[in-house]
């Protein structure tokens, strides 16, 4: 059983770590994490509500952008759905880079496999995507993405125990604070999974 077919409320964690440890996460940003969509948007209007997308210009960052394995040159008009994977990378050397590339010169020599924009919205309720990240983004695009919030099973909790405890600036679980010491413990203590928020100083 997953994290949502268990269909119980997941607790959630807030912790605010030093940037010194943004590498840990790294792994994970670029296998996928599962991030909630509030309701049907584009592609570009889910990035640009990420915390902190304006400061650092984060559109313009992204030079490649695939929708369940199909590049997308227009992120206004694809409209994100239900269990959809989108994959974010910023400028990608060579050939195959030019042709992926958003809108750019070569995009018509792919036109076959290119993402095909749906204009529905239809529905409003929240559902769940799953977030790639690729190179350069890991570091530009990653602290905002889990400033945004992802949803961590048990495992990759786990996993995250000691650079979250090497890194504590401070933390709580469901509004419950606790120190540095606590960290490591209260991570891999965590069944279920949760949704965790990471602030990145």
């Amino acid at each position: 059983m997953t994290i949502l077919e268990a269909n119980k409320p997941l607790p959630r964690l807030n912790l605010t770590l030093e940037r010194t440890v943004l590498s840990a996460f790294f792994p994970m940003l670029q296998k996928g994490c599962l991030v909630l969509c509030p309701k049907p948007v584009s592609v570009e209007e889910f990035l640009l509500a990420l915390p902190g997308a304006s400061d650092i210009n984060l559109l313009e960052k992204i030079q490649t952008v695939f929708v369940d394995g199909h590049p997308v040159d227009d992120i206004k008009a694809a409209i994100l759905a239900p269990d959809m994977e989108v994959a974010l990378s910023a400028a990608m050397p060579g050939a195959l880079g030019a042709v992926m590339r958003r809108g750019g010169y070569y995009a018509s020599m792919r036109r076959h496999i290119t993402f095909q924009a749906h204009e529905s919205r239809d529905g409003q309720g929240a559902f769940f995507i799953t977030v790639k990240l690729f190179n350069l983004l890991l570091s530009q695009a990653g602290p905002s993405l889990l400033q945004n919030g992802v949803v961590l099973d048990s495992n990759e909790l786990e996993e995250l125990a000691k650079p979250v405890e090497a890194g504590f600036v401070r933390g709580d679980l469901d509004g419950k604070k606790f120190p540095k010491e606590e960290a490591a413990q209260i991570l891999e203590s965590i069944q279920g999974g949760a949704i965790a928020i990471f602030t990145i100083q």
